[in-house]
């Protein structure tokens, strides 16, 4: 099943955002990266970053400075 990013049918939306813990690696900071990063249309977008495009959520908000250490 391939996963692609699709543009929404109309301009309003009622979703939800689910919970996700630190433990849950990549989950949790792809959810910091949706509350943070405004008006993004891809997954790429979440991950890029004054026009560098990181591998992974942790390293995109370890960039955006939205974690106080590596650690975290």
């Amino acid at each position: 099943m391939d996963r692609v990013w699709t543009p929404r049918k109309s301009d309003v939306s009622i979703s939800r955002v689910y919970f996700a813990v630190l433990s849950e690696g990549e989950r949790y900071y792809l959810r910091m990266l949706l509350y943070t990063v405004k008006s993004s249309i891809s997954f790429r977008d979440l991950r890029t970053y004054n026009r560098v495009v990181y591998t992974t959520y942790q390293e995109a908000c370890v960039a955006r400075e939205l974690l106080d250490s590596d650690d975290e």
